[in-house]
């Protein structure tokens, strides 16, 4: 029920603690703020859990299925569960959760181009036109990364971090590699001029 809790507490700002109120208080509670969000202030909610795969146990899914429980005819709040395919196996051991998921997206990896449009996007929400990545580091990050996002992610984070240390105005294929290896667990950032 922690999960409950923490749901209620994101919405509305109000801790209640699962040890001190039953189950059905505490969907009482959602319930309400769900309603209240929904009729009262025009808002509606989604609650969005990531890493799903990492739920252990049938009590954490059971929970979900009493959060799902709440839908009436209109549908106040959608649920997002986000996760790597793991999770669907532990969905299938749950029939009673499996049927009031209404909508299934696997995301597969992206193609090169679908990588660099990618990166070029994200620079771009962060307030960048100009190009810092060389042509042969964006096809470097795709071998690299294999067009997932995540990955994508972080091999850029790394490049764009050991670009600023070493003061420079665009990423090239050698930034990139040398990020993958520290990525890898090879760390070898060294200072210009030290040889140690």
């Amino acid at each position: 029920l922690e999960l409950i809790g923490e749901i209620i507490y994101q919405l509305s700002g109000s801790f209640l603690s699962p040890k001190e109120v039953s189950k059905p208080e505490l969907l009482h509670t959602l319930s309400q703020i769900v309603e209240e969000n929904y009729y009262k202030q025009g808002l509606y909610s989604t609650i969005i859990i990531d890493e799903a795969q990492t739920v252990e146990g049938t009590e954490l899914l059971e929970e979900l299925r009493l959060l799902l429980n709440l839908q009436t005819d209109t549908n106040l709040f959608s649920l997002l569960l986000l996760g790597q395919l793991s999770f669907l196996e532990k969905i299938e051991k749950l029939p009673s959760l499996k049927q009031r998921l209404s909508i299934r997206f696997h995301l597969h990896p992206l193609d090169e181009a679908n990588t660099r449009n990618y990166i070029e996007h994200r620079l771009k929400v962060a307030g960048q036109d100009k190009k810092i990545f060389t042509d042969s580091a964006y096809e470097e990050i795709y071998s690299f990364s294999k067009g997932i996002p995540r990955q994508i992610n972080n091999i850029c984070d790394l490049a764009l971090l050991s670009g600023f240390i070493k003061q420079v105005k665009v990423i090239d294929k050698d930034i990139v590699f040398q990020a993958e290896k520290d990525l890898e667990g090879t760390f070898s950032f060294k200072e210009e001029g030290n040889n140690d």
